[in-house]
């Protein structure tokens, strides 16, 4: 059985490597495709993805309070703030609310897509940084569930008012190369993430950190590859970043808790 081991460890590997380069080739098509949805088919993908990331972040939860890791209470906490900012922009952006909507709350709508990867990127990295305390101190206090609570609530209400109060530009810019350089913001965190969790070495035996790992790579490349080129509202880069690839990351995070 020991034998085993180094090949599944090779084996999970190719399948990082071949889906990080699938997922690189697959934009090429996307970039040349004049294809482009609506709002409604945007809403239920949204909408799909809110109702995962509530259930995955329901499910980090009961894993948390099962073996008490505070990088379970970060994952957990992270996906239910990341749902809810997911879910104001599938509100935002529906055919159902438009000219309902403040004007305050309507400017919110370019930058409202960025918000929930931004955040679940940071609170990603920050399950690490938690595993690594742990680590270290594997006797000394756990980490302070109440206090993750509302900082992570906190957190989720800042970045909201933040985008919603401080007046920036937009984040289109349909004449450059790169259309939507914000993106590449939780990119960069997406594979922050993703190193961390294979420098961590668990993947080649834990299933959870496999899915988990194959997840964040749907992250990071994504917003690199798809996202950050979206250039026209509802086109292809659009509805297979912002709306399927979340659904994947969700549902490949959902993964990790039945595998685990």
């Amino acid at each position: 059985m020991e034998g085993l081991r180094p090949n599944r460890a090779r084996g999970r590997s190719l399948i990082y490597v071949v889906l990080t380069v699938v997922l690189l080739l697959g934009s090429i098509p996307a970039h040349r495709s004049a294809w482009q949805g609506n709002e409604e088919l945007h809403t239920l993908l949204e909408t799909i993805a809110t109702v995962l990331g509530f259930v995955t972040g329901a499910m980090a939860l009961v894993r948390y309070y099962t073996k008490k890791s505070g990088m379970f209470l970060l994952l957990g906490t992270g996906f239910l703030g990341s749902a809810l900012l997911d879910g104001y922009h599938a509100m935002v952006r529906s055919s159902f609310f438009a000219g309902h909507t403040p004007s305050s709350l309507s400017s919110l709508t370019a930058w409202s897509g960025i918000m929930a990867r931004v955040f679940i990127s940071l609170l990603m990295c920050a399950s690490l940084v938690a595993w690594k305390r742990e680590q270290r101190r594997p006797t000394g206090d756990r980490i302070n569930e109440s206090m993750v609570y509302v900082l992570v609530a906190g957190w989720t209400i800042v970045s909201f008012l933040f985008f919603a109060l401080v007046p920036l530009h937009p984040p289109f810019h349909p004449n450059h190369l790169i259309h939507r350089p914000a993106d590449f913001v939780p990119a960069v965190f997406f594979a922050l993430a993703t190193v961390g969790y294979l420098w961590k070495g668990r993947w080649k035996t834990d299933d959870f950190e496999h899915w988990l790992v194959i997840s964040l790579v749907l992250g990071a490349v994504g917003h690199m590859g798809y996202m950050s080129f979206y250039g026209r509202l509802f086109d292809t880069h659009a509805l297979s970043s912002d709306g399927t690839s979340d659904i994947l990351l969700h549902a490949a995070t959902t993964c990790c808790f039945d595998a685990g």
